[in-house]
């Protein structure tokens, strides 16, 4: 169950994304790399994750946080954060 958090310090985040399905900026986020982000964040509709990028989010942020469950046939299990909107994100690399 996703639940409601404000961060209290900057934080880096990461997204994938494929420029067809997914792009650069986006409002969902996560805050680790992983090795398979296609099974670890469940990305079941095309978005190949051929890239990431790294942002920071503001101290004072409200986002929703929680556990990516899997979806056909993908494991999922990867925290993953929703920002109200990618304005909020300042681009890293």
């Amino acid at each position: 169950m996703p639940r409601v958090q404000t961060l209290t310090a900057d934080s880096i985040v990461y997204r994938y994304w494929d420029g067809l399905h997914a792009g650069q900026f986006g409002r969902f986020l996560t805050t680790q790399l992983y090795d398979d982000p296609i099974q670890a964040l469940a990305l079941a509709y095309g978005n190949t994750a051929s890239n990431f990028s790294s942002f920071m989010l503001a101290r004072g942020t409200t986002l929703l946080t929680g556990t990516v469950r899997g979806v056909g046939g993908l494991s999922g299990g990867a925290v993953q954060w929703f920002i109200g909107n990618s304005y909020w994100l300042t681009l890293i690399a």
